[in-house]
């Protein structure tokens, strides 16, 4: 027992100097890896070096020069300590600040994704539909028939199936309604979509800014024309106004209709009572050119008005129309790939009154001069 003891005795100091000098090598590692993450893998650790130094020293006489040098090299030190320190408290901040701008959109209108869409939180609709549909398929719903179906507001039907455009009309008829909200779609972008509109809000632009292989611009576009209040403007042109295709906006009709037609299937006349109504029709169909006539025969009169295909120009379009205003001509502008006339002649042409669009009208305008 007392020859093991002594032998433990003796080994004592060799296993604690061998688990001093693992951990030491595993310190160095980490300042080592903390060095690299920093930048300062070109700062070495001289303070470690310089006391070892000194300790030799002492012990083996060094001249005092060495120590003047292996002092500089502590003084470098203290320089890679400082820029340290500083890239701490930039690491610190930018965190911080990430922190910061995650609150600020997070508390903001734009949902739990908090994406800016608009040009500020206070424009974005987040309960506003996208798109929608009613479901009489899925679990809990039921198919009713036709009578039930037609008798709801906005529903249509017949034997089998049943179509409904709103929610209360849907769920009258017992179908599900499923819409897909505004702050459902921006919590669909991605992480690196995200950050490419945090950073077009912050520089109020998206030219050149692109994600997942999509531009800025394009992933903006139908979202912000159905979810925000003053589109066209949006976080890509933040003081973008609304134009119409008329060369002055006060010309353009917004309840003038471009079309109309009679809805004939759920009243079903007969070919006598279409034809005693001024309307054309046999046993199959019955077609009413009137509004008188179609409401004669049961028939629902649906009109589309200049209003309602405004609301579909995209906001490459209003931009492209306030360009070629400031220009006074529509040459050189294009929208999606084309001439800017391509989108604006045929809108122009049935809602502004003066029956021309900007590019007609300053075409006109240049032929007459020449």
């Amino acid at each position: 027992m007392t020859s093991k003891s002594n032998l433990c005795f003796l080994l004592l100091p060799v296993l604690l100097a061998f688990a001093r000098a693992s951990e030491l090598c595993d310190a160095g590692q980490n300042t080592q890896r903390l060095q690299v993450d920093l930048g300062l893998e070109q700062c070495p650790d001289h303070g470690l070096i310089y006391a070892a130094s000194k300790l030799h020293a002492d012990r083996e006489g060094v001249p005092s020069g060495r120590l003047e040098l292996e002092e500089e090299k502590r003084e470098g030190d203290a320089a890679c300590a400082a820029q340290s320190s500083a890239l701490l408290q930039h690491s610190h901040g930018k965190a911080d600040q990430g922190a910061e701008a995650e609150s600020l959109y997070g508390e903001s209108l734009y949902g739990t994704a908090g994406v800016p869409l608009c040009k500020d939180a206070a424009d974005f609709l987040p309960e506003r539909e996208m798109w929608a549909w009613c479901d009489f398929y899925g679990p809990g719903a039921t198919m009713p028939d036709e009578t039930v179906c037609n008798a709801q507001e906005g529903c249509n039907g017949g034997q089998g199936w049943c179509h409904c455009e709103g929610a209360t009309g849907c769920q009258g008829a017992g179908g599900i309604w499923n819409a897909q909200t505004c702050a459902m779609e921006v919590d669909m972008f991605s992480p690196e979509q995200r950050d490419m509109l945090r950073e077009a809000d912050l520089h109020g632009s998206c030219l050149d800014l692109e994600a997942n292989g999509m531009k800025a611009k394009d992933l903006v576009s139908w979202p912000a024309q159905k979810c925000c209040h003053s589109f066209p403007a949006t976080v890509c042109n933040k003081e973008l106004e609304a134009q119409t295709p008329c060369l002055e906006n006060e010309d353009f009709e917004h309840n003038k209709s471009m079309w109309a037609w009679c809805d004939t299937y759920i009243a079903a006349p007969s070919q006598e009572v279409c034809n005693a109504n001024g309307c054309q029709g046999d046993q199959w169909h019955c077609h009413c050119e009137t509004q008188a006539g179609c409401l004669g025969v049961g028939g629902r009169w649906e009109e589309y008005q200049c209003w309602q295909d405004l609301q579909w120009m995209s906001a490459e379009v209003h931009e492209g129309i306030k360009k070629a205003k400031s220009q006074h001509t529509c040459d050189d502008v294009e929208v999606w790939h084309s001439p800017l006339h391509y989108q604006v002649d045929w809108l122009g042409s049935s809602c502004c009154s003066t029956g021309k669009s900007v590019c007609k009208a300053w075409s006109i305008s240049a032929a007459s001069t020449d």
